[in-house]
């Protein structure tokens, strides 16, 4: 059997095309229909990483869909990537949000890897959402974005800042009354609270976490970081999503970097002239250079999207 990655349906040997799409037909993933520790029957891939896989499989016991996170055996002999994943796990589990996803469960299943049992999602990434849109309308990107803070906010509560928020990383749940936002992923998560045991920052010194795009500064200088570069990135995303491109474009990763640590954003109301001044001054404020600059909590920020709403003037 061959998958298609559009629509993840399984076709004989014999097609090289999806007849549904059009997309070519890759090799076969040996895991398909496969039985991970005589619980969950893998049923479909929903994406690949370098590390792994994400598949839909079936919790046979409880006859429901799950989402499956699984790092690659060769990624598990990595103790330090085992830990970051495990630590993963025990990120998302101490989270409890309807916009946060949901984990049921964590193992390690020598044969394949290392793995985190999540709730089944159906819909598609913000990143689907706006490269078909190119830009979303203003009022719905506010209500987006303000759900968003609502999730991040209570995972700083909980001493977790997520270190790779962007547009891949935020779900948009298809239900009957519209999109209901997630935030997903936080296998870059940095836990604050140090007092647990074994707690504490996996990330060596000279190594870079994130997506260039959406990183602080302090983040591409490998500074410590806390709740304001999540904010950072936060005002990233919410600004691709008004402009329909992120505040910085570099020639290249680093030079994006560069462009993170030392320039000024345009305005977003320069590429989409029908921003009203008090986005701009909204969006200008969640990427100031300086994180004392920043709005203080992700709370906060969505505070100030709600004024914006309602038409009240977000500079104070």
């Amino acid at each position: 059997m061959r998958p298609c990655s559009t629509c993840q349906k399984l076709y004989d040997t014999g097609t090289g095309i999806c007849p549904d799409d059009g997309t070519p037909l890759g090799a076969s993933d040996p895991l398909l229909g496969r039985v991970l520790d005589d619980k969950y029957r893998i049923d479909a891939v929903v994406g690949r990483g370098g590390m792994g896989a994400v598949y839909r499989a079936r919790h046979l016991a409880l006859e429901r869909d799950v989402a499956i996170k699984l790092v690659r055996g060769d990624f598990v002999r990595d103790a330090s990537r085992l830990e970051r994943f495990k630590r993963e796990a025990l990120a998302i589990a101490r989270l409890k949000h309807p916009r946060i996803v949901a984990i049921y469960d964590y193992g390690v299943a020598p044969e394949v890897g290392a793995y985190i049992v999540m709730e089944h999602l159906e819909g598609r990434s913000l990143n689907a959402e706006v490269k078909e849109r190119k830009r979303i309308p203003i009022e719905q990107a506010i209500r987006w974005m303000r759900q968003v803070c609502q999730a991040v906010a209570v995972a700083h509560a909980a001493g977790v800042i997520h270190r790779d928020l962007k547009p891949h990383n935020i779900f948009l749940e298809a239900t009957q009354d519209g999109p209901f936002v997630k935030v997903l992923d936080f296998g870059l998560a940095k836990l604050q609270r140090t007092s647990d045991e074994g707690v504490g920052s996996l990330t060596k010194s000279g190594t870079l976490v994130g997506s260039p795009p959406y990183m602080s500064p302090e983040q591409c200088e490998d500074l410590p970081l806390d709740a304001q570069s999540d904010i950072y990135s936060l005002g990233c995303v919410f600004y691709e999503m008004i402009a329909g491109r992120p505040p910085f474009v570099g020639n290249s990763p680093i030079d994006t970097l560069v462009k993170h640590m030392n320039e000024v954003p345009a305005p977003p109301s320069d590429y989409v002239p029908d921003v009203p001044p008090a986005v701009d001054a909204v969006l200008l404020k969640a990427l100031a250079k300086h994180k004392k600059d920043r709005y203080e909590s992700a709370g906060e920020f969505g505070q100030v999207l709600a004024g914006v709403e309602v038409g009240v003037d977000p500079e104070r």
